[in-house]
């Protein structure tokens, strides 16, 4: 919840970290006791993990990475976690971040902007540094270009969150 970190109360309207960041506890025979993974992991991939703990076969067309490499204290190659922003008073989208181990972009639709924040030295995302770090912020403009592309793709259209089309 936010809790007027970012000035914001409630839940749902904003891609910072109190809103975003939840503990995924998880208890195994065969595990590391006590581990922390710092890599950010997605709601998505907790499914495919469990799967894979039971040793069956993923279901066709599962969504989601394993993260079974990063509880044996290897590395998974899960892709940024990306989150949708959306409005508490109706059911329109506002934004969309993308996350990595390093950085979070936050994308706002209206008005229009970009923010950059480099949570190792900012984990409280305070300071943009997008104009700082141009490159950073354009591959991830990048990354989430092509999850919408893919995202359109599923589902048949040509306008699903593409923050040009008006659609969102």
């Amino acid at each position: 919840e936010g809790l007027l970190e970012h000035g914001l109360l409630e839940h749902g309207n904003s891609a910072f970290d109190e809103l975003l960041r939840v503990p995924f506890i998880l208890s195994a025979p065969g595990f590391r006791t006590g581990a922390r993974i710092l890599d950010p992991v997605r709601a998505i991939d907790v499914f495919p993990t469990l799967v894979d703990l039971l040793g069956l076969a993923p279901p066709p067309g599962l969504s989601g990475t394993r993260l079974t490499p990063l509880l044996q204290g290897g590395r998974a190659a899960a892709p940024p976690a990306i989150s949708e922003i959306g409005s508490l008073q109706d059911s329109d989208l506002t934004g969309v971040a993308i996350r990595s181990s390093d950085w979070k972009l936050i994308q706002q639709y209206e008005p229009p902007s970009v923010k950059l924040y480099d949570l190792k030295r900012d984990p409280g995302e305070r300071r943009d540094v997008a104009a700082d770090h141009a490159a950073v912020a354009a591959g991830l403009l990048r990354q989430l270009a092509v999850w919408r592309a893919a995202l359109n793709a599923a589902n048949n259209t040509t306008s699903v969150l593409d923050p040009g089309s008006g659609a969102h």
